[in-house]
């Protein structure tokens, strides 16, 4: 059961455990120790125990003249087991009737108790089909970690559930939000469907495609403002909702309007033929992407600097580019900083750009403070031994981005090196072999051994 660490504080003296809490213990406790009280409530009644077997504990409850052990889920007791059993008169379930009793989990009286059983009770009651969706949304503000028992409620797919309350519950959890967005309440509600997309990008996928599916009654709802177009066109075409797609654009506050126009048209969609953006549109879009940030001002879907950096339109105008890799990268948790990248690697790898250009490219990739990795968890991987160059100097350095971990600029600095009019230039050269190695793939050793080969100046 589940190990308490010590943390487990009688709140009555050991001679006060209620003879029939002992008596149950001492039936169905498996060995386990004289019980312990860890909190009591008088109104209700409600007292929840433990009983020591050495390395764990069982934790138990007395309400409403029940008494009964916890059933501890595998994540709460660290092992492969569920319960031993899960029938039978040893266990304690909560019934109809009963959700006053499920009102303890959030009791303030309780919250001084030993958190490791308090949470037992908590997971038990954020399961319960009896407790109500208010509740619920409560003990997720009081103790966020339990998410996933709360997700697992039936109470997030009951119709008579307040749609308030579903949208204040898939606000405060994402995990919670992918159920709550599956509630047949929300299906006529497609406007609070999309709404809530835009505001929770682990939702958007599923709540944008739901929403698009009442189209109707989306356009009923009211006016589309401009995120909410950007948002809606966006999803028509990155979800492969062609019928959205068709019905939006007919819609003066979404195919009228230059940003969604070029949203729906960068979007991607596999072997779907995307007609050109308008400029405005995609200028309208990176200036977006220049100032947005992360929630509560969360202005665009996270696609969407992908998506133009992708585009053809955006890739072939260097205004365009240059405007994308000057963003502030670091903004937002980094939010942005992928998509800078990539265009700093397309204007690095077009042949066509001037070489004034291209040392401005590599000038900012000398900021330090682009040297931290992006997810500073990642461990990083050595290449293999030899793995490096050729005997002819034409370097093999790019097979060994899959096996380091470099930043997400490295790609710049990889295609500096392969275009021919960088790779020949000094003032480049000399900027990329200063370059941590390791942290730029093998570019700065690369363009070491490129500056050697190069005749005097």
């Amino acid at each position: 059961m589940l190990a308490l660490a010590g943390s487990a504080r009688a709140a009555h003296p050991q001679d006060s455990v209620p003879p029939e809490i002992a008596t149950f213990a001492r039936e169905h406790g498996g060995g386990s120790r004289a019980p312990t009280i860890v909190a009591g409530l008088a109104s209700p009644s409600f007292t929840l125990f433990t009983a020591d077997t050495g390395a764990s504990a069982r934790v138990g409850v007395r309400a409403r003249g029940r008494i009964g052990w916890l059933r501890q889920p595998a994540t709460l007791r660290g092992t492969a087991d569920v319960a031993d059993t899960l029938i039978g008169t040893s266990w304690f379930d909560l019934y109809a009737g009963d959700s006053v009793l499920a009102m303890t989990a959030i009791d303030p009286r309780l919250a001084t108790v030993a958190a490791a059983p308090l949470r037992v009770w908590r997971v038990l009651v954020a399961q319960s089909a009896v407790t109500p969706a208010a509740e619920l949304l409560a003990l997720l503000r009081a103790d966020p970690t339990l998410a996933g028992a709360v997700a697992t409620s039936p109470r997030l797919l009951d119709r008579a559930t307040p749609v308030a309350t579903l949208l204040a519950l898939a606000d405060a959890s994402d995990a919670v939000g992918l159920i709550v967005v599956r509630n047949p309440r929300l299906a006529d509600r497609p406007r609070a469907l999309a709404e809530l997309a835009e505001r929770h990008a682990a939702l958007w996928a599923e709540a944008m495609r739901r929403a698009l599916a009442r189209m109707p009654l989306l356009v009923a709802s009211g006016a589309i403002d401009e995120r909410l177009a950007v948002h809606l066109a966006f999803a028509s075409r990155e979800l492969g909702l062609a019928s959205a797609r068709m019905a939006l654009g007919r819609l003066p506050d979404v195919g009228g309007r230059p940003a969604a126009a070029a949203a729906m048209s960068i979007a991607i969609c596999c072997g779907d033929s995307r007609p050109t953006p308008p400029r405005h549109g995609l200028e309208q879009l990176i200036a977006r992407l220049r100032r947005d940030t992360l929630p509560p001002d969360r202005w665009l879907p996270d696609g969407v600097g992908d998506a133009l950096t992708r585009s053809d339109a955006v890739r072939a105008d260097r205004a365009m580019l240059w405007a994308i890799a000057t963003i502030d990268g670091h903004a937002g948790s980094g939010r942005w900083r992928i998509v800078r990248a990539q265009a700093l690697g397309d204007l690095a790898a077009e042949r066509a750009t001037p070489l004034d250009d291209l040392r401005r490219v590599a000038q900012l990739l000398t900021d330090t403070t682009y040297w931290r990795p992006l997810w500073p968890d990642a461990p990083p991987r050595r290449p293999p031994p030899g793995d490096s160059t050729d005997s002819t100097g034409g370097q093999q350095w790019w097979t060994q981005r899959r096996y380091s971990r470099p930043l997400p600029e490295d790609g710049a600095a990889e295609q500096l090196m392969r275009n021919p009019r960088s790779n020949t230039d000094r003032n480049i050269l000399g900027i990329l072999a200063a370059l941590p190695v390791g942290r730029f793939g093998a570019a700065p050793r690369a363009a070491q051994e490129r500056l050697a080969t190069l005749p005097p100046s």
